[in-house]
């Protein structure tokens, strides 16, 4: 742990380190489950979608906390943001509608998928009856 500390706060401080992007990604993680409960721990991954690069990651999976990361970034930053994916979350949605106004939202295609085959799945069970 020691040297995942000394390397990683380096990485972690650097100014640079998340760096020019058009297309930034949001998506929840279960982080762990902790207690004698299990209760589950949710994370927020930010993603530069353009480079596949993991940007940062946050506690929780509502608007809030990952307004507040918006919010730390550079301006010039964020206007260069065009394109913003998510998946049918309503905060996600709601951080973008907030912090990204301009940029073009678009649902990651598992989500979509997923809610697809869903839909078809209650159908047919309509129609077997």
């Amino acid at each position: 742990m020691d040297a995942v500390n000394h390397h990683g706060c380096r990485l972690i401080d650097n100014p640079n380190r998340v760096g020019a992007t058009t297309a930034v990604g949001l998506d929840e993680v279960l982080f762990c489950r902790d207690g004698p409960f299990k209760h589950r721990l949710w994370s927020t991954q930010f993603v530069d979608v353009a480079r596949g690069q993991l940007l940062d990651v946050v506690p929780g999976r509502d608007a809030a906390s990952s307004c507040n990361w918006f919010a730390e970034q550079l301006v010039e930053w964020m206007a260069r943001i065009r394109w913003a994916t998510l998946d049918l979350s309503g905060s996600y949605r709601s951080v973008f509608d907030t912090m990204l106004p301009d940029a073009t939202q678009i649902v990651d295609p598992c989500h979509v998928l997923k809610l697809a085959n869903f839909v078809l799945d209650e159908a047919l069970a309509d129609v077997r009856m």
